[in-house]
């Protein structure tokens, strides 16, 4: 994976897919990646046994959305990656040489990052924090929902406001 500019063709590698928490390299007789074992867990469970996958497929079937945030106190970049299985996320730093899993939550729809913070929300409206600028993530939950509240949500997004704030858009299925 790679940050290109569309304008200079500049490329930023970014880690390896393989550095994922779900993902593990396949080599043949001659060491070259042929197929990947991809891991169906979260934190809390195991949804089914690993699948072996090719490429290709892992690459349609893995990444639902890249999100790229310029971190303003070290004038770098950070990289976020909402995922399979169930909308999970990583992230990265540009020059790091792994991604960083964020468990234990899943069904993350977006995400932004403000002021060294990570927010990120769910598809039943949940907003997370996740405290990148330290040794050690921190998570908290700045807006829970109860179980047992159906929305029917079928977006949602977190966005910043021109005055600074932040702002939560839900999209209904009605």
């Amino acid at each position: 994976m790679h940050l290109v500019n569309p304008i200079t063709g500049q490329q930023i590698a970014l880690p390896s897919v393989t550095t994922m928490q779900h993902v593990k390299p396949m080599c043949d007789d001659s060491g070259a990646v042929h197929k990947y074992e991809y891991s169906w867990h979260t934190a809390k469970k195991v949804i089914c046994p690993p699948k072996i996958i090719a490429p290709a497929s892992l690459r349609e079937v893995f990444h639902q959305k890249a999100l790229l945030f310029y971190d303003t106190p070290t004038g770098s970049y950070v990289v976020v990656l909402i995922h399979m299985p169930f909308g999970q996320l990583s992230f990265a730093r540009v020059g790091d040489d792994k991604w960083t899993w964020l468990p234990p939550h899943t069904d993350y729809f977006d995400c932004t990052y403000k002021d060294g913070l990570l927010y990120a929300v769910t598809l039943m409206g949940e907003i997370h924090t996740f405290d990148l600028s330290g040794p050690a993530v921190t998570m908290n939950t700045i807006m829970g929902v109860d179980d047992d509240d159906d929305f029917g949500i079928q977006g949602a997004y977190i966005l910043q406001a021109p005055w600074g704030g932040l702002l939560l858009v839900w999209r209904l299925k009605v």
